[in-house]
């Protein structure tokens, strides 16, 4: 039998902490009574603490996880506003200084492998020999001083919803031929962070003048000599569609009798690099009386480009793999910031307004380069390849003809092939141009 000294006992050594089974029975002559008492043991204890710090620190991880995610793609959307939304004048107004005319500006601006010279000697020194000659720039100064231009003004052409601005580009002449017809006419358009002065724009000017073709070297609002618009940002397929339309109607109706007389629409074609072909392709769509249109490096959304830059940018910084979950969400909050300031990257984009075109089979060149790293023409996101197979479904519509090449002008890939092979390239433009004009008796370089 239990007596209350043995109860006492057991008590303390259950206060203590002390790991027993205590058993008490008190017999009577009614029954038995028994009372046991036992306590937790220490591992299952242990095993509970392990449990709740793992859940603890689970828990911090998720936290942090979230709070990175949103840091980096903070910063990345910044990036991406900063690159590709934002206006840097120092790009888009680059080489409009004072005294800079086509009888200099050969000599002024920015060339592959060279940078920016301020002599014709400076191409002397054979920095640009890997690519191309010192007498091709010498060819082209010669000519430009020859054979100058003047800068003329218009509006965009106005539609509903699309703010209206003065834009101003170059128009260059062809050289007279005698025949005592005006030539047929070029709109041009520049791509991005350029402007009409840029080399690409320049040397394509030059290239068709030189084939017999009158050329107007368009800027885009807020570029070059054109007017500020009051967004301040990169419309991509936004507005700059009725730029480049309205470029185009000047250069069919001669408004101000600076071009020497209005011409058909049938022989005022277009023709443009990288965004700015973007947009010509958009144009060519909407506007079915543009005969021709010729597309370098064209992107078929802005999308494209941005993501191929951003991918490569965030690989090399060591985040490759948050690429997949944060580009297409930083390219969500560009759009809606750019929609904040009345702006629709995607507005008018080819894939859209092309199929809007008149079944006449109107003749479109698209050429690029593998080696581009900036808009993408290999693989599964090749944008020539897209451009074919829009148009490829509609052969009523478009008589499509494309070149890919390969190869860097030093250093660069992207819209450099006229550059880089200016021959070759020179005799395709002639060959198209020709046959999208209808000249018969006109000839073309080997």
């Amino acid at each position: 039998a239990m007596t209350t000294s043995d109860l006492q006992d057991g008590m303390q050594e259950l206060e203590s902490g002390q790991e027993k089974d205590y058993n008490a029975c008190h017999q009577a002559d009614v029954g038995t009574v028994v009372v046991k008492v036992s306590t937790p043991s220490k591992k299952c204890c242990s095993c509970r603490c392990c449990c709740a710090c793992c859940l603890i620190f689970v828990i911090v991880l998720i936290i942090l996880a979230f709070v990175l995610r949103i840091v980096v793609l903070n910063y990345f959307t910044g990036v991406g506003m900063n690159s590709f939304l934002l206006l840097n004048t120092t790009q888009t107004r680059a080489y409009m200084g004072a005294g800079l005319t086509m009888s200099n500006i050969t000599y002024n601006i920015f060339w592959p492998g060279c940078g920016t010279v301020s002599s014709m000697t400076d191409f002397s020194s054979g920095c640009g020999d890997l690519c191309y000659s010192a007498e091709l720039m010498e060819d082209m100064q010669a000519f430009n001083a020859q054979h100058p231009g003047l800068l003329v003004s218009f509006p965009s052409r106005s539609q509903s919803g699309v703010e209206p601005v003065n834009l101003t580009a170059w128009w260059l002449p062809a050289a007279p031929s005698g025949s005592g017809h005006l030539p047929p006419r070029i709109v041009l358009q520049h791509g991005f962070k350029s402007n009409s002065n840029f080399y690409r724009e320049m040397l394509a000017s030059y290239m068709l003048r030189s084939l017999g073709f009158s050329v107007l070297v368009n800027n885009f609002r807020d570029h070059g000599y054109s007017d500020e618009s009051s967004q301040e940002i990169d419309q991509w397929a936004d507005s700059y569609v009725y730029d480049v339309l309205g470029a185009w109607d000047y250069a069919v109706n001669d408004p101000d009798g600076l071009l020497g007389g209005s011409l058909p629409s049938a022989l005022v074609g277009a023709m443009g690099f990288s965004k700015g072909a973007m947009v010509i392709a958009a144009a060519f769509g909407l506007e079915g009386n543009v005969p021709a249109a010729w597309l370098d490096a064209p992107p078929f959304r802005p999308e494209t480009v941005f993501s191929h830059r951003a991918r490569r940018i965030i690989s090399e910084m060591g985040f490759g793999f948050l690429a997949d979950s944060l580009v297409p969400t930083v390219w969500a909050n560009m759009e809606e910031e750019a929609k904040s300031r009345g702006v629709d990257l995607n507005r008018y984009l080819p894939e859209n307004t092309l199929p809007q075109g008149p079944e006449t089979q109107r003749p479109v060149h698209v050429t690029g380069n593998t080696d581009d790293r900036t808009v993408p023409n290999i693989g599964d996101n090749s944008q020539i390849d897209k451009f074919l197979q829009l148009m490829g479904a509609h052969k009523s519509k478009y008589n499509v003809s494309s070149h890919l090449s390969a190869g860097s002008c030093n250093g660069e890939a992207h819209c450099a092939d006229h550059l880089r092979d200016f021959e070759a390239y020179r005799s395709r433009l002639c060959v198209f141009w020709k046959s999208a004009f209808h000249l018969d008796g006109f000839q073309c370089p080997p």
